[in-house]
């Protein structure tokens, strides 16, 4: 589907293509299986955030970083960072479309709370460590 037309032309760094027919078939997935609640991994798949939105009860964003913060953080090479300057207004338009933020510290919950407005469930759900056997 690399040569299908995508949903929306413009994209930030980072954030993924979303070609119409894959958009097409989660849509009837979700339209068959009429899940309660679905969860989004990660800004750069914000582009599934507003045709997701209608068809459930509760839409999750899984924010595996903030990427912004992130952003910030690292050092500037001529490929990095992986996501521009422009991901903080696209983590505050998620958050207004989302019921629910994951976030995996409190850390990165306080970051996520200094920018979104108005306030939403922030959730912190860590991330697991593999057991080594």
């Amino acid at each position: 589907e690399r040569r299908a037309p995508s949903l929306g032309w413009r994209r930030i760094r980072g954030e993924s293509r979303i070609p119409l027919p894959a958009l097409a078939r989660l849509k009837g997935l979700v339209r068959d299986f009429r899940p309660d609640t679905i969860v989004v991994e990660g800004i750069a798949l914000f582009k599934l955030l507003a045709p997701l939105r209608p068809a459930v009860r509760q839409l999750i964003l899984d924010m595996h970083n903030v990427e912004s913060d992130l952003a910030d953080q690292l050092p500037r090479k001529k490929f990095w960072p992986l996501f521009s300057s422009g991901v903080r207004p696209l983590e505050r338009r998620a958050a207004a479309i989302v019921d629910r933020i994951w976030v995996c510290s409190q850390l990165d919950r306080e970051r996520l709370e200094t920018f979104v407005q108005p306030a939403i469930p922030i959730d912190i759900v860590p991330n697991g460590i593999p057991r080594a056997d």
